[in-house]
């Protein structure tokens, strides 16, 4: 009777533990809290670049628009950002749940909750951003080299119409 006690008491006990581990989900959802990864937090931050994009592509075709009118383009694209950014964060919690394993999760969110952790994520965080500007900006330099290339091979090939 003891040993069926005993066995009973382990099979409860690990059950117990088991139910206190956080799941992969829970600590992923801890860590976009922890990096400002939340939909909210990304908006925030998107619309800062959105305008420069916006700026940027405009300048690129030689067009000068005034404030009222970037700021009405940079709000006609927010509202189409909002409607794609519940797919967007889909894929992101998709691709990091098959990225990640719970033991990945664990330490990063052991570093992030330290004053160490939170520091390096921000300038982690700036450094990204500000490649991904200097991508941006690279990616329409070239472009705008290639468009007299890319019209002449066009205008050759007519035909491709």
């Amino acid at each position: 009777m003891r040993l069926l006690f005993g066995i009973l008491f382990v099979i409860f006990s690990l059950n117990l533990a088991n139910a206190e581990e956080p799941t992969k989900e829970a600590l992923l959802e801890e860590l976009f809290q922890l990096t400002d990864s939340t939909e909210e937090a990304i908006l925030a931050r998107s619309r800062e670049g959105f305008r420069t994009q916006i700026e940027a592509s405009f300048k690129a075709r030689n067009v000068k628009l005034g404030d009222e009118h970037l700021q009405a383009i940079e709000e006609i694209f927010i509202s189409e950002f909002k409607k794609e950014l519940p797919e967007l964060m889909k894929e992101i919690r998709t691709l990091s749940l098959e990225t990640y394993t719970i033991e990945e999760l664990q330490k990063a969110l052991e570093l992030l909750r330290t004053p160490e952790g939170r520091r390096f994520q921000k300038k982690q965080e700036m450094l990204i951003q500000k490649l991904v500007m200097i991508s941006v900006k690279s990616g329409m330099r070239a472009g705008k080299r290639a468009q007299p290339a890319m019209a002449a091979y066009m205008k050759a090939h007519a035909s491709l119409n």
